[in-house]
Parts: C-alpha cells; sequence; structure tokens
C-alpha cells in the first residue's frame, strides 16, 4: 500500500505486485526486508523494525524517479517494452519478458551487440536498443510537473512549493506548528519564505522535503486523512491534481451521473 501510494502521487512507474522475485530487483529485497513471506528459504515474519526503516529509506529516500522507457533497455514493472526494437527476439529467447515483465534480464539481452543470431529472429535492419517512436509517451513525474510550474510563476516561495508538495503527499498543505516549520527549514538549508528563484538547487531541495515527508508517520501510519483533517487547497495547484480533477477521475469508475462533483464535496447516488 506504501509503495503504491509513493508511486501513484509522485508519477513514477508501478513497482511489481507483490510478490517479487527477490533476486529480481528492488522492489524483490524491499519485501524481503519488510518481512513478507516470498518463499521458503526467506523467513518472513511481522512488525516494524529498524531493518524495514532502513529499507524503505534505500528504496524511496532520494524521492527520485526515472520516467519508464521504451527503448528495450530500461527495466519496468509491465510485460513488454511497448514495441522497442529488440521486443520481438528478447522474448523469443525469454517469453517471461512479454508474459510477466521487462526485467534486467531482459534489457541484457536487448543492450548487446546485434550479430547475426539477433537478425535471425528480427532481420537485418534492426538494432538493439531503438526507440518505438509510436509508443505513446509516459506521464511526466510529478515533481518535474511541480517544478516547471512553480518556475512558471512570479513571486513564488519555496513554501508554497513545499505546501504543494506535501499536500500531494499527505493531504495537508499546512505548516502552523513552529516546530515542524524550524527542523524543515534546517533540513532545506532555507527559510520557507526564502523566494523560489533564490533556492540553488530547486530539485534537490524538494527532493530533501519529499524525502521527509515520505519517511514520516502522517504518511507512514495515519492513513487516508479523516474529513475534519483536510485542510484548503495549497496556494500553488499543479495542473491535474486539484481537487476537480481527483473527483472527475472517480466519477468515471461509476455509471454516468452517478456520482456528482461539487466545491469540494463529492455525492454519490443510489
Amino acid at each position: 500500500m506504501l509503495v503504491n501510494s509513493a508511486t501513484t502521487a509522485l508519477g513514477w512507474p508501478d513497482w511489481p505486485d507483490f510478490p517479487a522475485e527477490p533476486d529480481a530487483g528492488p522492489e524483490g529485497r524491499l519485501q524481503e526486508y519488510l518481512g513478507f513471506f516470498l518463499k521458503d528459504s526467506i523467513q518472513g515474519f511481522r512488525g516494524n523494525d529498524f531493518q524495514g526503516l532502513a529499507a524503505w529509506e534505500f528504496a524511496f529516500g532520494t524521492c527520485h524517479g526515472e520516467p519508464e522507457g521504451n527503448d528495450g533497455c530500461s527495466p519496468r514493472a509491465r510485460a513488454g517494452c511497448d514495441g522497442c526494437a529488440c521486443e520481438y527476439a528478447v522474448c523469443i529467447a525469454e517469453p517471461d519478458c512479454c508474459d510477466v515483465r521487462w526485467d534486467q534480464r531482459c534489457t541484457g539481452f536487448c543492450d548487446v551487440r546485434w550479430d547475426q543470431r539477433c537478425t535471425g529472429f528480427c532481420g537485418d535492419t534492426q538494432a538493439g536498443c531503438q526507440e518505438n517512436l509510436d509508443a505513446p509517451e509516459p506521464d511526466p513525474l510529478w515533481l518535474d510537473v511541480l517544478i516547471d510550474e512553480v518556475e512558471a510563476l512570479e513571486d513564488v516561495s519555496l513554501e508554497q512549493a513545499a505546501s504543494a508538495l506535501k499536500d500531494r503527499l499527505l493531504a495537508d498543505p499546512s505548516f502552523a506548528d513552529d516546530e515542524e516549520r524550524e527542523l524543515l527549514e534546517d533540513l532545506l538549508g532555507y527559510p520557507l519564505d526564502t523566494p523560489w528563484d533564490d533556492v540553488s538547487d530547486q530539485e534537490t531541495t524538494l527532493n530533501w522535503a519529499c524525502s521527509a515527508f515520505l519517511a514520516s508517520p502522517q504518511f507512514q501510519l495515519t492513513g487516508i486523512p479523516m474529513e475534519d483533517l483536510l485542510p484548503a487547497e495549497p496556494d500553488l495547484v499543479v495542473p491535474g491534481s486539484a481537487w476537480a480533477d481527483f473527483c472527475g477521475h472517480a466519477a468515471a469508475l461509476f455509471d454516468d451521473g452517478a456520482l456528482t462533483c461539487g466545491d469540494g464535496t463529492l455525492t454519490l447516488s443510489q
């Protein structure tokens, strides 16, 4: 649930669902360190411990994600590579690459010299890593969209950018507690009222804030805030992240007219 919350909120590629193969990549190691029962040779357990916290920090502490590529040389949680040049040949050799997921093993087949053996599968005009221009472009990472939006506006402060990020992850855009403000300012190295243009390394600064929010009890333990905990939207609303956008996505899950959106309200008719 936490992994899905983080990847969905930040627009990162999906991780494979449980159970993940422990030796296949970071998602398998994270599940192993958190105590998931993956196979007989790995002991599973319940409860939270320092190892689990350290594993979460290792996986998400930098708060940096890479968009999925479609050139065949980028691992992804889904099967196939959206028609990259080497897909057919790789999946003939390793069917799991097109049936289960396109992991590091598949990229290893794609990212090699395209020799006579390969052309026997795919024809003599194909090469290994080549982007499929017909494949849909992946959605941009949410933090990149936030930074683009901030840079397009005038007189924006670091607090407004951090507030939008906090609202995205914790559903709370406020910094009302003085102790919270002081701790966050110490972490970021700037007063929150610093103009955005005066922040020297803007992306890294927001990554620090993002990392703190992802490690907070509000994200990991509180869950979905109750109605009396939901404050207003932040001053800076990233395109696609307004209440109306979320409500519209929810309405699309029901029959026409079954769910209607108002000013901060959602009504589901019987």
